[in-house]
């Protein structure tokens, strides 16, 4: 029996040891660098399969306080069977392409009215193994070589310090983080900087440059460089100020609390896909209630706000709810409002445009030294004012015009009343159009309406009320 017992144990013990000795051969079939090789392969495919090509969400370093290095950059890129891979950008890195100005100067992108250069390179990439599949532009690349090449940056030559030996200090070099089968998104962390990079499909057909053009418009449109105002962001319930977005870099701050002590710098960018902008941070940041804030938020245009694209209770909107309530808040604070005879500053109906230039040339036609420049729009003596602004030369003088002023929902209803001075009345009843603009088209009952959105009130529409051809926009 005893024998018996012990053949058994045997046999058991060397089935166990064959099922063990089996699935080891399954699991160690290929060597690590076979697998290594294998995962490439997949990520490689994965890449080109996005047919329109990716937008990156590019960071050069991990400063988030340096307005140059510290921001995002749109990159485009479209990769191919061949190893080779196109680019595009658009933005003040590539403007350094561009010739310098003779005085050795160079704004900075966003404050100026002309978009920049729009630069674009091909070149080689690859997805290597180093510890890991790595996506690797590895032959020079204009968009990515303008972040890793250690040179001074011209956009600060205004500045004490110079960044020869450094650059960018960015990465051209990428470990591929997360890379899902047919995923929207891919997830790239930098090499040499560990900063997260986003790459998202943008649709076969796409135009890289008018792709780019359409983010620089909208960014312009939401977050103008003199909006008075803080947007607010709202997280697990709890408020948030989110104050100067259109650095590209805002200070966030718990409401209600000191910027300088308790806020720190978020940057973020703006891309679109499925149709839609995308509002991303840089970072995903741990509030002080130890919850994850959201990272990324969806505008929904029909609400005008931006709301969390994993949890929708979680918004970004601006803080005032009308133009209405901003107009009349900064109105009676004795603000201007201009209004300028210069459609590229000012846009208005063909019909206010007309009324514009007649009043303008009537005057230049008394007078060949006079046109008119602007109207501003200002509280004076608890009435309302247009100040009408001539141009002799280089220099020019305010007509002021009375009207009272009643608000009503949406709408202001303003009444002429007559000139504030002689010499304002002597114009008007000299000039027919100039009498025509100041008491017809200007006086009337108007809508007032964000131009695009309540995100960015600096300009605000005016539609008259009984004629849908009578609008323009003021700028704050």
């Amino acid at each position: 029996m005893k024998k018996i017992c012990a053949s058994a144990i045997l046999l058991t013990l060397a089935l166990t040891f064959t099922g063990c000795s089996r699935e080891q051969d399954n699991l160690f079939d290929k060597s690590a660098a076979e697998r290594l090789n294998e995962i490439s392969s997949i990520y490689s495919q994965r890449l080109t399969s996005s047919k329109g090509g990716w937008v990156m969400e590019y960071y050069p370093d991990a400063d988030n306080e340096d307005l140059v290095i510290g921001v995002g950059y749109i990159i485009m890129a479209r990769f191919q069977d061949n190893g080779s891979v196109y680019t595009g950008m658009k933005n003040s890195a590539s403007d350094e392409y561009a010739p310098m100005p003779e005085d050795n100067s160079r704004n900075i992108w966003r404050k100026t009215n002309t978009l920049p250069i729009f630069l674009t390179d091909t070149s080689a990439w690859e997805v290597i193994t180093d510890m890991g599949p790595v996506l690797s532009f590895n032959s020079y690349n204009k968009c990515l070589g303008r972040f890793t090449d250690p040179y001074d940056l011209g956009q600060t030559p205004n500045k004490y310090d110079d960044e020869s030996g450094k650059g960018y200090q960015g990465d051209y070099e990428f470990v591929m983080v997360d890379v899902p089968e047919g995923g929207n998104h891919i997830l790239l962390k930098g090499k040499k900087r560990n900063v997260y990079q986003r790459l998202t499909r943008v649709p076969e057909g796409t135009d890289f440059e008018t792709y780019l053009d359409d983010l620089k418009t909208y960014n312009d449109n939401f977050f103008a460089d003199n909006m008075p105002y803080e947007f607010i962001l709202t997280s697990n319930g709890t408020n948030y100020q989110l104050d100067r977005m259109q650095t590209g870099r805002p200070i966030f701050y718990p409401q209600g609390k000191d910027s300088v002590a308790y806020g720190r710098y978020l940057p973020y960018l703006v891309t679109k896909y499925d149709n839609q902008y995308h509002l991303r941070f840089k970072d995903s940041v741990m509030l002080n209630d130890n919850s994850q804030m959201e990272q990324e938020f969806t505008y929904i245009a029909g609400e005008d706000i931006f709301k969390g694209t994993a949890n929708s209770a979680n918004t970004i909107r601006a803080p005032y709810a009308s133009a209405m309530q901003f107009f009349t808040q900064y109105f009676n604070d004795q603000h201007k409002f201009k209004f300028f005879r210069d459609k590229a500053k000012s846009d208005m109906s063909q019909k206010v445009k007309d009324a514009f230039e007649a009043a303008s040339n009537a005057m230049n036609k008394k007078n060949k030294k006079y046109k008119i420049d602007s109207l501003s729009l200002v509280k004076a003596d608890n009435e309302l004012q247009w100040q009408l602004r001539y141009l002799s030369g280089k220099s020019g003088d305010d007509l002021p015009y009375r009207y009272s002023v009643q608000f009503d929902g949406d709408y202001m209803t303003i009444n002429f009343i007559d000139a504030a001075a002689q010499n304002g009345r002597n114009v008007m009843n000299s000039v027919a159009e100039i009498k025509y603009l100041i008491t017809d088209i200007l006086s009337r009952r108007f809508k007032i309406e964000p131009y695009v959105t309540r995100f960015n009130l600096t300009k605000i529409k005016l539609t008259a009320e009984n004629d849908p051809d009578i609008w323009f926009v003021i700028n704050y």
